[in-house]
């Protein structure tokens, strides 16, 4: 009796993990990079500092890091772009040229265009705008997902974090979470900015010290698309500043945000809030305000509920 056996092999497709590379400090940082192979794994020593004059673009999956760069140029530009998904950079510290760039020359260190990104344990210093902004390229896909976390800033002119929006809030940004940041020194801004049409959007563990605010929700009143949905912002310390969370908008109303656990000590005001709805506040202590105003102000909010809020010496409440 003969047997047949009969063999099946399936095809499975393998996506295999790339290659582990360790960063040459005598070489171009922005050549490695951008020749890396896809899911490649770039290595720095943690001492190597690269100096760039023009802007190092991502353009594949990688993951980054352990690099110190510093922007050595006249111009106000991006030091990185990232400009694929599933981008991973950890462990680094970006430098900026703020004191070489005059006028309205600015841009973000660190700019990220596509989703999936996962930015941590990184330190921003002197950028001209924004340590990291997030934002869809113009006419491009939306940004899905994305993850900041364990982020320091230190005397950036604008802010630490800026999630924004494209082409007046119809490219939109979405689901990104924003965890465990710290600003010092943004005079002009702040910790978080929070812009132009975002959505669903998780910010808590917010510190910022001689700052303007630590989360701002804000638009330019470019078009109703600009209206934010549903934010939720919670653990936030501001020392020393304007303000803890601060609204600042123009006649677009946004919608469905939430507020809680907020500590604003020396500062001039816990929360302005404005031309919002369906707002919920939980849980905000004002110790030892700068001024002897109203520490907490709303101006044309509908259906807005404050908890937990309670009246200190010198702190006072006003509704508009």
């Amino acid at each position: 009796m003969k047997l047949r056996v009969i063999v099946l092999i399936a095809l499975i497709p393998s996506f295999a993990a790339g290659a582990v590379v360790e960063l040459d400090c005598a070489r171009d940082l922005g050549e490695q990079i951008e020749t890396a192979e896809p899911f490649s794994e770039l290595h720095g020593d943690g001492k190597c500092t690269w100096y760039v004059a023009k802007p190092i673009k991502v353009l594949v999956p990688l993951t980054i890091r352990k690099i110190r760069v510093v922007l050595k140029s006249s111009k106000g530009i991006p030091l990185i772009k990232i400009l694929a998904r599933s981008v991973t950079m950890t462990d680094f510290e970006l430098v900026g040229n703020k004191h070489l760039v005059a006028g309205t020359a600015r841009e973000a260190l660190l700019q990220v265009f596509k989703s999936s990104f996962h930015i941590a344990r990184g330190t921003f210093r002197n950028s001209t705008k924004d340590g990291v902004q997030v934002r869809p390229t113009a006419g491009g896909f939306p940004i899905t997902g994305g993850l900041l976390r364990d982020l320091v800033g230190r005397h950036n002119n604008r802010d630490l974090v800026s999630l924004t929006t494209a082409d007046g809030g119809s490219g939109v940004t979405r689901n990104v979470v924003v965890e465990n940041v710290r600003a010092y020194g943004s005079r002009d801004r702040g910790a978080v900015e929070i812009s132009d049409g975002v959505e669903d959007m998780f910010v808590r563990s917010v510190y910022a010290e001689n700052c303007f605010y630590a989360v701002s929700i804000q638009d330019h009143g470019v078009s109703k698309l600009e209206a934010i949905r549903r934010v939720f912002v919670s653990n936030i310390v501001a020392v020393r500043s304007s303000f803890a969370v601060v609204s600042q908008v123009q006649s677009i109303r946004h919608g469905d945000v939430s507020i809680s656990r907020v500590i604003a000590k020396d500062c001039e005001k816990a929360l302005e809030l404005q031309n919002l709805d369906w707002v919920r506040v939980d849980d905000v202590r004002v110790i030892a305000p700068s001024t002897t105003g109203y520490p907490f102000e709303v101006k044309n909010c509908k259906d807005i509920k404050i908890r937990d809020v309670p009246s200190l010496e010198g702190a006072k409440q006003k509704a508009r």
